[in-house]
């Protein structure tokens, strides 16, 4: 496998690749995975609240998601990083 490198990459293409943006990321990784909906419109803890509770008690945790978010976009956007060779 050969590395080619590639040029600036856009915006387009950068979200076609998967770019991520961190303030979502960290609303996926906190309230869908701490929420919990007992029936129709009735939840164990609101979405609301796991946000709330996780920004301000889980900080540290919070930074680090979007740290690696910042990681994972700086690597799309690299014009130098590896990629496949074109065809």
């Amino acid at each position: 496998m050969a590395l080619c490198l590639s040029e600036n990459v856009s915006e387009e293409e950068a979200v076609r690749l998967g770019k991520k943006d961190p303030e979502q990321e960290v609303q996926w990784r906190s309230s869908d995975a701490n929420t919990q909906e007992l029936s129709k419109d009735k939840w164990l803890w609101t979405p609301e609240f796991v946000r709330k509770h996780i920004l301000n008690k889980h900080g540290d945790k919070v930074d680090a998601v979007r740290q690696e978010v910042q990681f994972f976009n700086n690597f799309l956007l690299d014009p130098k990083r590896p990629t496949l060779p074109e065809n």
